[in-house]
């Protein structure tokens, strides 16, 4: 008998990420329900009364009543809401977006070369990152650098400006680098320019799609044994 589709709810901070995630996700037998909230990434980094026990509350809350949408997993691509988020119990499983990514990050041998457009999820990201390495018992060369002027296009829209200007970069970047260095594109928004830069030099680049593709393949590989 056929397996009922695992429906997943996917927590976003802008729109933008629902057609990366459908289309990751096409080859699995998933029903995917979005949620988008721009508005806490807003407050953090525009309104100095919006504390961190403020920001927990609302986490806590929203995705409290997602969990009870009638969800199998939940699955947050907004790595500020990630950081800003108490470990704490939900009712189904959890998708962190940046763990599977963190996850291959840390096997790579090469030095990081991590590259983000919004600055403010970089604190945030790279602490999750070394605490996850700590875990792990490794220990990644890391560099961080931020595509300046970059991430306002997403937030006016201007996705192709913004794809051209990130994967422009990035094709300096690998230049610059060769192959002495991994690049990663830190956010879900950077991998259509991800994906062109790596066509465009022959080496690759990773991102947050691929390892959270591998990740849910395996879920569903067993969940079918």
């Amino acid at each position: 008998m056929k397996n009922t589709p695992i429906r997943i709810s996917c927590l976003h901070a802008h729109h933008s990420n629902i057609a990366l995630i459908d289309a990751a996700l096409v080859p699995f037998d998933v029903e995917l329900v979005h949620f988008v909230d721009p508005g806490l990434v807003h407050r953090l980094g525009h309104d100095p009364s919006f504390d961190t026990q403020q920001a927990e509350r609302k986490i806590a809350d929203q995705l409290d009543w997602i969990t009870r949408c009638g969800a199998d997993l939940l699955l947050i691509t907004c790595t500020n809401y990630i950081a800003a988020m108490k470990d704490q119990q939900y009712s189904i499983p959890l998708i962190k977006i940046d763990e599977p990514f963190f996850a291959e990050m840390c096997a790579v041998p090469k030095p990081i070369r991590l590259v983000f457009t919004n600055p403010a999820t970089m604190d945030g990201t790279v602490s999750r990152l070394m605490s996850y390495a700590a875990s792990s018992g490794k220990a990644p060369q890391i560099t961080v650098e931020v595509v300046p002027d970059s991430f306002v296009l997403v937030m006016q829209g201007k996705l192709d400006a913004y794809n051209q200007t990130v994967s422009s970069y990035l094709i300096e970047l690998q230049q610059r680098v060769g192959d002495e260095e991994q690049i990663w594109a830190a956010q879900l928004s950077m991998v259509a320019a991800a994906q062109f830069a790596q066509q465009k030099t022959g080496l690759e680049i990773g991102d947050p799609q691929n390892p959270l593709v591998r990740y849910i393949a395996r879920l569903m590989s067993e969940r079918n044994c």
